[in-house]
């Protein structure tokens, strides 16, 4: 399981860690998973757009807890 996206990007890059590997694989992020990202929500990031969220969800705090609220949001 993937710990968080600089990880998963040095993992990408395998044994060739040149700037120019790590820029590719850092802006070619395709529906990536953390764990501690909420259902239905991935990373995705193009050479031309470095913007990594697409979809957020709504959350309200409650005193104790967060709880989310209706269905994942659409940035597009």
């Amino acid at each position: 399981m993937n710990v968080n996206a600089p990880t998963t990007v040095l993992k990408k890059c395998g044994d060739q860690l040149t700037r120019e590997n790590l820029i590719r694989q850092a802006t070619s992020l395709h529906g990536e998973r953390m764990p501690l990202m909420l259902p239905g929500i991935t990373i995705s990031t193009s050479p031309g757009d470095y913007t990594p969220f697409r979809v957020l969800r709504i959350a309200t705090f409650d005193g104790t807890s967060w709880t989310l609220s209706g269905d994942p949001v659409s940035a597009d």
